[in-house]
């Protein structure tokens, strides 16, 4: 067979193959409930603890509530001569 030959039939098959359908996209998981729970484990609770705030230099009298286990941070209190609540919660300890 000569060249131009087998270039016409290399086209007919291109052209009679169909593409492949497409595949549908797989399911995602959801997203994390990391705000109410440590990790974003379903059931694992946050264990919180008061702490002072080692931020700005002016942040003297702040305390945070972080978890133990993952640091995150649930709360914060500014000091009664802050800009925050003037009342002091209940978690604050220190």
């Amino acid at each position: 067979m000569s060249d131009w030959q087998e270039s016409a039939i290399k086209r007919k098959d291109f052209r009679a193959t169909k593409a492949p359908e497409p595949q549908p996209p797989k399911p995602t998981r959801g997203k994390k409930d990391r705000k109410r729970w440590c990790g974003g484990h379903e059931g694992r609770e946050h264990k919180l603890e008061c702490r002072i705030y080692k931020g700005w230099l002016g942040t003297k009298g702040w305390r945070e509530r972080i978890c133990t286990t993952c640091g995150k941070q649930a709360d914060w209190w500014s000091g009664p001569s802050g800009f925050g609540r003037k009342k002091k919660p209940s978690w604050v300890t220190l």
